[in-house]
């Protein structure tokens, strides 16, 4: 979600810095667009502070810096309050609310995304409605209540029609196709998310088109040929790359590794389930992107390798042998399995 609170209006010092971040944004280079972010505070006022501190927040949570991410958003809620800006602390709720999501926080992320619709909708802000619509549908779809999650998301969607965002529709588009899939209607399911990624492709939206990648084995369990899927994740993870989104990356090297596994390719499996568990390592990443997954695939890979080959699968991705038995030793335990 954006929110500029007047920056493209604001005196040359202020928006200047903000037109280059936002070129750096579209180019991926996060630490640059805060930079120029950082720069525009210093001769910002009012809600141009709220969106800056917010756009800040988003640079960071792309490539992962979580807390980073959260400290901006907070900051920016912070700023919103002393400013009397409903819809600055719409849109910044929402995206603490997607952080906790994010952590595996479902109870606090849903009661962030709660208190976003209200005030959006007290403020008139109809993309803030919209996008806290379509998080509350998501926990809908996670509780695994595709119905509700439906009402939520064409409710949603309405209003990006109306408003013109089509990066937002695109988005929605992909998650209608998910809930349909999930309520057994496989047809439904294909044409939304083909809507989706039609869209995502048109607009250059590379995070929408990545996302609907790695959703497409999903949807297309029963109908996909062989080494299709692989080929899905593949193209996800070279966009989740081209962004620097390692939240995105993590989980999409959990399905390529699944999908190499279904195709009997296990020693090229561990490399990708190493490559993920590298990640959450390194940027403290949980839920869908964490470690369990690839904990998970790795210790399917030993089943299937046996351990004298899954330890050499390991030391050939650059693994020192002792740190190779010892994965091969906790995964084997009851604990991991």
């Amino acid at each position: 979600m954006e929110y500029f609170g007047g920056l493209p209006e604001s005196k040359p010092g202020v928006r200047a810095p903000f037109e280059k971040g936002r070129v750096a944004m579209t180019a991926y280079k996060w630490d640059e667009a805060i930079g120029h972010f950082e720069e525009a505070m210093k001769h910002a006022s009012g809600t141009e502070l709220v969106a800056l501190h917010g756009l800040v927040g988003r640079c960071h949570y792309v490539p992962g810096r979580w807390k980073e991410a959260l400290g901006s958003h907070e900051e920016s809620v912070r700023l919103a309050e002393h400013f009397e800006d409903r819809q600055g602390k719409a849109n910044a709720l929402y995206n603490i609310g997607t952080i906790w999501l994010d952590r595996g926080e479902a109870d606090k992320a849903q009661a962030k995304h709660e208190e976003a619709l209200k005030l959006a909708r007290e403020a008139g802000a109809r993309p803030q409605e919209a996008c806290a619509l379509g998080s509350i549908g998501a926990f809908h779809f996670v509780k695994g209540e595709p119905a509700k999650a439906l009402s939520y998301y064409e409710d949603a969607l309405k209003i990006q029609r109306e408003t013109g965002d089509r990066h937002e529709q695109a988005s929605l588009l992909g998650n209608i196709g998910l809930a349909h899939s999930m309520n057994g209607e496989r047809d439904k399911a294909l044409e939304y998310c083909n809507q989706s990624l039609e869209l995502a492709r048109e607009i250059g939206a590379k995070r929408v088109e990545a996302g609907v990648l790695t959703n497409l084995p999903y949807v297309r369990t029963d109908s996909a040929k062989p080494g299709e899927m692989i080929g899905y994740y593949e193209d996800a993870l070279k966009l989740y790359r081209e962004m620097g989104e390692k939240r995105g990356e993590s989980a999409t090297l959990a399905g390529l590794g699944a999908a190499l596994r279904q195709d009997g390719e296990h020693e090229k499996a561990v490399g990708q389930y190493l490559a993920g568990l590298e990640i959450c390592s390194a940027f403290g990443l949980t839920d869908v992107s964490g470690p369990a997954r690839h904990r998970y695939g790795l210790g399917k890979c030993l089943d299937a390798m046996g351990r004298e080959k899954f330890v050499a699968a390991c030391a050939k991705t650059g693994m020192a042998p002792p740190a190779a038995e010892k994965l091969a030793k906790e995964l084997a335990s009851p604990r991991e399995r």
